[in-house]
């Protein structure tokens, strides 16, 4: 068994300071992220409760700009959760935030692309359970040109 490399180590140490942070690993790159449920579902897993099926509500996927990091988010996850019932995702997107930083990787595999972008976010929802969901993109942008 391999040892963590010194990029994880350091990551995952100074994400501690975060009650409401996770860490998954999808596509071998370590992902940062937090998810926000309603406070009625909070409730409910209190109570030791099953949660509602909702399968008409999607997931609410939050982007943070090129400069920026789930943290982008944190004032809006779960007044957005509360307002439409729905579980809000953030994360750190690849090289940002503590999300893994890859310096290596297969031949026509860059994770920096937007392609691959795309592609790691759809994995990321798999792993975290909403695979079969609809998703709803919210993006925030620090471009503050023409649109």
């Amino acid at each position: 068994m391999s040892l963590p490399s010194i990029q994880r180590v350091f990551l995952q140490s100074v994400a501690e300071s975060d009650p409401d942070g996770h860490f998954v690993e999808v596509d071998n790159i370590q992902t940062y992220y937090r998810i926000a449920i309603p406070q009625h579902h909070k409730t409910l897993l209190q109570n030791q409760q099953p949660l509602p099926y909702e399968p008409h509500k999607p997931v609410i996927l939050c982007l943070h700009h090129i400069l920026g990091n789930q943290y982008t988010w944190r004032f809006q996850m779960q007044p957005l959760a509360d307002a439409t019932g729905c579980h809000v995702i953030s994360y750190d997107r690849v090289c940002f935030g503590f999300t893994e930083r890859p310096v290596q990787w297969e031949e026509g595999k860059n994770p920096y692309t937007q392609v691959a972008a795309v592609e790691f976010a759809v994995r990321l929802l798999i792993q975290l359970g909403y695979g079969m969901k609809k998703v709803v993109f919210v993006g925030v942008s620090a471009d503050q040109g023409n649109f």
